[in-house]
């Protein structure tokens, strides 16, 4: 799963579609041992669209890192604009 898939996806979803969809989204996950992605939340949004929101914050549960070498905890920002 890749981000822009996450964003295409969820702003495809969105009814009726949002093509001037634009915000900022934080994703809060925690990253296992193993390097999957064992909890993942929603650390603040200004985007317009909650259900974009929800849509791009479960899409991360699904990516894989490296294994690190203890949990690590992140939060990632994301600046959306419609171009």
């Amino acid at each position: 799963v890749s981000l822009r898939h996450a964003k295409a996806t969820a702003v495809s979803s969105t009814n009726p579609p949002a093509p001037a969809l634009a915000g900022r989204v934080s994703v809060a996950m925690t990253i296992g041992a193993d390097g999957s992605v064992n909890s993942v939340t929603n650390a603040g949004s200004d985007l317009p669209d909650a259900g974009v929101v929800s849509c791009i914050v479960r899409s991360f549960g699904g990516l894989n890192f490296p294994a690190p070498d203890a949990v690590v905890h992140i939060v990632y920002p994301l600046a959306l604009s419609p171009q």
